[in-house]
């Protein structure tokens, strides 16, 4: 079983691993290319990453290209919720959104 895991890596990219295969490409593309031939990964972790990309629609689109028939996507996004905006940088956002005060950080800009 081939696996392919997908992880959100500094501000701005995106880290794409498998058994052979470690390249990392940037968050922002419109039109992201994973480097893997059609049907050709059983598997997808997709961990802390659709939050950061510019065209959640397009890297979704991809995975589903490489993706076997019936292989498995499991995503995971921060939590939503009733404190979900206690994490730190929800926190700081908020701040410069409602005061107007600083600027958004770079982790959270896509």
């Amino acid at each position: 079983m081939t696996r392919m895991m997908l992880t959100h890596r500094y501000a701005r990219s995106v880290e794409i691993a498998t058994e052979s295969t470690l390249v990392t490409l940037d968050a922002g593309i419109e039109q992201p290319t994973l480097p893997f031939d059609d049907d050709s990964i059983d598997a997808i972790d997709a961990i802390d990453v659709l939050e950061h990309v510019t065209d959640e629609e397009a890297w979704l689109l991809e995975c589903a290209r490489v993706l076997v028939p019936g292989g498995l996507l499991r995503l995971q996004v921060p939590r939503h919720g009733a404190t979900s905006w206690l994490e730190s940088l929800n926190i700081y956002r908020y701040s410069v959104d409602v005061l107007g005060i600083g600027h958004d950080p770079r982790e959270i800009g896509l």
